[in-house]
Parts: structure tokens; C-alpha cells; sequence
């Protein structure tokens, strides 16, 4: 009984050492894997608990390796417990696509829409949809009928909020997010930190000082706009200025917003706008109502792109999507969830800066 112990514990030692090596979750989630494979389980997963006292690892790394095995098609849920999916399950159900977006879709950006199409180039069924919750805080009832509609589609998630992609990856949802992501789930996405430090430094370029540029964002929790702010916020207070935010719940709020500092005598000179729908209102509506024009009396810059930006007069800065790049890497992603692949946990795109005419000098 002695020599037993001995031997396990040395067992649980080399396995504990092999996963320092590498990412830990990686590696419990393909030791899981490999005895799901070899029918170790029949049907529900043990618990947990019972797994990092196998594993002799921490339960945080398990329940990762679960997440990622879930995102996968490996495992499901059923009455809060971890089932193993057949492999015939799984071979019916991840043979369609579903692009979802909090967007309306008249309304959706150039880069978007160009990704949609590589999807549907590319593979057999695409079905793209138009869901306001899934911008929400609380989209779970209006997501557990949207999802019942179509059962084991590979989901690709466009402008989804932090809520709703939880969501997803708590229902063990096979699931790629087109943007940012602040949960276990794979994203593709630009790279919103990097633009937003760009642009301060180009309005910096142009003589602007670090405390007169205004960072315009709206209240939507989503985790792309918190990463141009902390851009924003990192590059303005380390050139020794204040960092100026203002959040708005719509264009008739922003309005509001910009009337009261205007109204106030505080003088416009530099924005940041993270919404293409608020860049593409604030030039004319300042120029009718106030006399501000962007371009001579005020630089603005837009973080994303829109179909009428590259149009206006004058003609705005903006960041475009890098079409080409992304969309063919949205593609390889979710190709690779369809086969049950398991691929990197996030890939960014540094976006292209359209240089425009809205940036004075």
C-alpha cells in the first residue's frame, strides 16, 4: 500500500510539472479530452472539485479547461452538471452559422457586412440576424428563444455585450466573437487599444494638448469600447493631462451633452467619437446649429468605421476594418469550431486610419 502511494504520488507530481510547461487549462482540458475519448465517463463529467484533486491541479485551471471544452462542442450542460456530447450529436448539430449583431443591419459598418459575405462564400449555411438585446445587460430570455430557433448553430457574435457573451459561454454554446471579448470564448477583433493611442497622437500631431481632447463614447458595456477608452485614458494622463470622457445614451442625449458644454462657454477643439453614428451626426448638426465646423474649428476622429464617413463633407478620419485580414480570419475560426478545433483565444487586427479632411491642419 506504501509503494502505491509512493508511485501515485509520483504520478500526480509528473503530471503536475507537465503542466506548468505550458498553459495549464491547455493542458487539463486535452488530459480530459483524451479519457472522454477513452470512455472513462459514460454520460456526466464528475464534478469540479473531484477533477483538481485528480489532476492535482488548482480548480480555477478545471473549470477553464471545462469552458474551453464546452466552447468546443466536447461537453454540454444539462441541470447545471457537464455531459459529455456524442460525437454523433455533435456531427448534426455544427453544420450551420449563425451571425448575430445588436446592429441594424440597414445600418451596419462596411467591415461587417464584408465578413458576413466570406461566411457565406465560404460555407454551406449562414443565417445573419439582428438582435437589440444582444447589446444588453440582461439578454437572457430574449437569447434562450433566439438560440431554440436554431439548435447546435456555430454562433458568431457581432457588437454583444459582456452580459450576453457570458451568456453564451455559460450555456457551453459553440461561439466566436467579432469584437472584443472579456470571457472564455474566441474573438477576432481589431485592435481598439492601439487606434485609440494612435489617435491621440495624431491629434497631439496636429497642436492639439493632451486635455482638450474629449473622448465620446456611449454607455453600451461593451469590452471594445472599455479598451478605447483605457487607450485613450493612457496616453492622455501620460502626457500629463486630464482625460475627459462623456457618455451619452443616444444621438438625442449626445445632442444634449455637447449643448450644455457649448452653452456653458467651454470651448470645443478635439474629439475622439468611438460611434461612426455620432461622427457621422456631429459635423453637420454642430455647423447648422452652433457655427462649428469640423475640420476648421474642431479635429474629430471616429474609432470605427461606417458606410457614410468616407462620404461627408468634410470627409472624416475614421479606422476601417482591415476587410481582408479579418474576414479570413473570422472564416479560419470558425471553420475550425464547425470541425471542433481549438484555435487561439483572441486575434487582433490593427485597423487601417483613413486620414480624411475632419483633423484641423
Amino acid at each position: 500500500m506504501a509503494f502505491l502511494k509512493v508511485q501515485l504520488e509520483f504520478i500526480v507530481g509528473e503530471m503536475a510539472r507537465e503542466f506548468q510547461r505550458k498553459k495549464v487549462y491547455e493542458q487539463v482540458a486535452q488530459a480530459l479530452e483524451e479519457r472522454i475519448g477513452r470512455g472513462e465517463w459514460d454520460r456526466v463529467m464528475p464534478s469540479e472539485r473531484w477533477l483538481s484533486v485528480d489532476l492535482g491541479v488548482s480548480r480555477d485551471q478545471v473549470h477553464a479547461a471545462i469552458l474551453s471544452l464546452r466552447a468546443r462542442g466536447v461537453l454540454g450542460v444539462e441541470k447545471r452538471r457537464n455531459v459529455i456530447v456524442l460525437e454523433t450529436q455533435v456531427a448534426e448539430d455544427l453544420s450551420k452559422v449563425v451571425v448575430l449583431t445588436s446592429d441594424d443591419l440597414q445600418q451596419a459598418s462596411h467591415g461587417f457586412l464584408h465578413c458576413v459575405d466570406a461566411l457565406r462564400r465560404q460555407l454551406k449555411e449562414v443565417d445573419v440576424q439582428s438582435v437589440a438585446a444582444l447589446g444588453q445587460k440582461s439578454p437572457g430570455r430574449s437569447l434562450e428563444r433566439l438560440v431554440a430557433k436554431f439548435p447546435g448553430a456555430v454562433w458568431v457574435l457581432h457588437r454583444a455585450s459582456v452580459a450576453a457573451q457570458r451568456w453564451f459561454s455559460a450555456k457551453g454554446l459553440p461561439a466566436v466573437v467579432l469584437g472584443s471579448t472579456g470571457v472564455a470564448l474566441e474573438s477576432i477583433d481589431l485592435d481598439h487599444h492601439a487606434a485609440a493611442r494612435h489617435a491621440v497622437g495624431r491629434l497631439q500631431a496636429a497642436g492639439h494638448h493632451a486635455s482638450e481632447i474629449l473622448f465620446v463614447r456611449p454607455e453600451w458595456e461593451l469590452e471594445g469600447v472599455a479598451r478605447m477608452e483605457r487607450g485613450y485614458r493612457e496616453v492622455v494622463e501620460g502626457l500629463g493631462g486630464k482625460a475627459v470622457v462623456m457618455r451619452y445614451r443616444d444621438l438625442e442625449h449626445l445632442k444634449l451633452r455637447v449643448s450644455q458644454l457649448l452653452e456653458k462657454g467651454v470651448p470645443l477643439r478635439a474629439m475622439v467619437v468611438t460611434s461612426y453614428k455620432a461622427a457621422s451626426l456631429l459635423p453637420g448638426w454642430l455647423a447648422y446649429e452652433y457655427g462649428v465646423y469640423v475640420g476648421r474649428d474642431l479635429s474629430l476622429i471616429c474609432l470605427s468605421d461606417g458606410p457614410s464617413l468616407a462620404y461627408q463633407h468634410p470627409a472624416v478620419a475614421y479606422y476601417a476594418m482591415a476587410e481582408s485580414g479579418l474576414s479570413r480570419k473570422l472564416v479560419q475560426r470558425v471553420e475550425g469550431t464547425l470541425k471542433r478545433q481549438e484555435g487561439g483565444s483572441e486575434t487582433l487586427v490593427m485597423p487601417e486610419f483613413v486620414r480624411g479632411a475632419s483633423v484641423i491642419g
